[in-house]
């Protein structure tokens, strides 16, 4: 049986999602780094699941096509 799936973005599209989540997560690596370098309390650091969020949003557009 041979699986069908539609994809719902352009290539070009999902090359830019891609690339999206890379930098975004590179970015978000980078904060981590510097807020824990900071010695920045715990609580502030919690906000960088939303760059995390990002990079996983792009990660999954550009390699799955949804």
């Amino acid at each position: 049986m041979e699986s069908t799936t539609a994809v719902n973005l352009s290539p070009a599209c999902r090359t830019r999602s891609l690339l999206f989540g890379v930098i975004a997560l590179a970015g978000s690596l980078l904060l981590a780094t510097v807020l824990a370098k900071l010695g920045v309390y715990w609580a502030w650091r919690l906000l960088l699941i939303l760059p995390f969020l990002f990079a996983a949003h792009g990660f999954l557009q550009g390699l799955y096509g949804t």
